[in-house]
């Protein structure tokens, strides 16, 4: 095999959960590629493995002495940024969001050896662009960070939901705060657990959403976890719940979704983007999208830009409290989806098989 060159964001968010992962599997396998870190290298969230640490270390400290411009390079990284290399001929993987595409998006496509992506959705959408050298890369279980705890968090049988993901437009995450409430608020048979706090805003702006979203009102079975700083805690969350609702209106993969359904917890998902690689009607209860909304809100997706334009995925009010009812009568028939567990086959392995390939 040539000499192997990565180059990615290692730290907490979830562009450094997958590069962790992909990283772990290439310390398994006792290859020792050159790797260049983007922003500062951050293992606080997982656990500590000193050995790892050591020969990421010295991966990380033998890159500027060894490596040639010549070698191919891995790089995980926004679109935006890929222009930018360390070598001649870059490997990219990316992602997208939204449904289209600007010139400026397939232009940076284009000039790369090659552009995985982990969703089939954006490669499909890119190829109907015209954009080139395009493969699906499927991710795996991360069972380094999520596992069964067993461990029971209330004393009656209540059924407990979950939400997840940084909170805003594009998760629909206030639409679907709002809509649980309404339906199954103050109901002491369903509880509700949130961890939605966006570490991008303030603790203020953060409230003000939560607060607009319930329309003002309190609920006792609605918990809103605060901000965890470690993979461990955040296992614990998704430990907590029964099902998780998977409505977002654009993902790339949506990590805690994927490893609650392998960790048996029910489902219900939105028929759209990424959910479609690995949800279905057998670990699932999805709904079909009815709309599409803009994806610009000012916050994170500005209209204009020369990247990230286009729409995300919508869903209508009956067929989430249909889908609610239908998931609900899964759950009291058996509390774990057997199904889901199939998830957990998938692993880091395949991800890294497929892009080593990439290297010959």
């Amino acid at each position: 095999m040539t000499n192997l060159a990565f180059e990615l964001p290692i730290n907490p968010v979830s562009f450094g959960m997958i590069s962790i992962a992909i990283l772990r599997e290439l310390y398994r396998r006792n290859l020792q590629p050159c790797i260049f870190s983007i922003g500062n290298v951050d293992l606080s969230a997982q656990k500590q493995d000193k050995d790892f640490e050591m020969w990421l270390l010295n991966c990380l400290n033998k890159s500027h002495k060894y490596h040639k411009r010549t070698d191919k390079i891995f790089k995980l990284w926004h679109l935006s940024n890929l222009l930018s290399s360390y070598s001649e001929k870059q490997i990219a993987l990316s992602f997208l969001e939204t449904d289209f595409l600007t010139e400026t998006e397939i232009n940076v496509c284009n000039n790369q050896e090659k552009v995985y992506f982990t969703s089939n959705f954006a490669v499909n959408t890119f190829k109907q662009y015209g954009a080139n050298n395009l493969e699906y890369l499927r991710l795996g279980f991360d069972s380094d960070n999520f596992y069964e705890l067993n461990k029971k968090y209330y004393e009656d049988e209540r059924c407990v939901w979950g939400i997840f993901g940084k909170g805003e437009n594009r998760k629909r995450s206030w639409k679907t705060l709002n809509l649980w409430a309404k339906k199954y608020g103050n109901n002491k048979d369903h509880m509700l657990h949130c961890s939605i706090y966006n570490n991008f805003l303030n603790s203020q702006d953060n409230q003000n959403l939560i607060v607009q979203a319930l329309e003002g009102k309190s609920y006792f079975n609605i918990v809103f976890c605060p901000y965890v700083k470690t993979n461990t805690e955040f296992c614990d969350i998704v430990n907590s719940i029964d099902i998780v609702l998977a409505l977002s209106g654009g993902e790339n993969f949506d990590m805690p979704v994927y490893s609650s359904v392998a960790l048996g917890r029910h489902c219900l998902g939105l028929k759209a983007h990424a959910y479609l690689d690995y949800l279905n009607d057998q670990n699932s209860v999805l709904i079909n999208p009815n709309s599409k909304i803009p994806s610009h809100d000012g916050l994170f997706f500005h209209n204009g830009n020369i990247f990230s334009q286009g729409n995300f995925f919508d869903w209508g009010i009956e067929d989430f409290n249909n889908g609610c009812d239908l998931i609900y009568e899964r759950f009291k028939k058996n509390r774990r989806n057997q199904v889901g567990l199939e998830l957990q086959k998938y692993t880091y392995k395949e991800t890294v098989n497929t892009i080593l390939e990439g290297f010959n």
